[in-house]
């Protein structure tokens, strides 16, 4: 018999763990009680696992778009646009007419472009991981 004196409400995901790496999908702040697991038992393939997903969390958080799809509609109607370093993560901008738009220094990841109309939109040092421009017109 052996003896392990540590809390087992998360036991069972490092025995899943051991078996087939496989980790449910669970709360930042379950996941921080696990990764304290993990390094109690020394388990680092574990602990880089947590590590990459807490990570994953803060950079998900932390690229939420400051503006709607809506909100875009109504400033292209103006004449000069510009959402210089403003975070559009995430957003739906397919089919739209954004031509000549000032994007410099915005966050646009994972930001759909599809079809739009990007011609002289400028994208002087964006974030633009994982953003689509399928179909774009990006001519100059």
């Amino acid at each position: 018999a052996v003896f392990v004196d540590r809390d087992g409400k998360h036991f069972r995901h490092i025995l899943n763990w051991l078996r087939d790496g496989a980790i449910p999908t669970l709360s930042e702040s379950e996941y921080h009680q696990l990764l304290r697991e993990a390094e109690y038992y020394q388990l680092l393939g574990l602990a880089d696992y947590i590590n990459e997903k807490l990570a994953l969390k803060k950079t998900d958080n932390s690229c939420e778009a400051e503006l709607t799809r809506k909100d875009v509609i109504k400033c292209i109607q103006a004449q000069k646009i510009r959402f210089r370093g403003l975070n559009l993560s995430g957003l739906d901008l397919s089919k739209l007419d954004l031509s000549e738009v000032d994007f410099s220094y915005a966050c646009i990841e994972r930001t759909n472009f599809s079809c739009a109309n990007l011609h002289k939109a400028k994208f002087r040092l964006v974030e633009a991981a994982h953003s689509t421009f399928e179909q774009a017109n990006l001519h100059e």
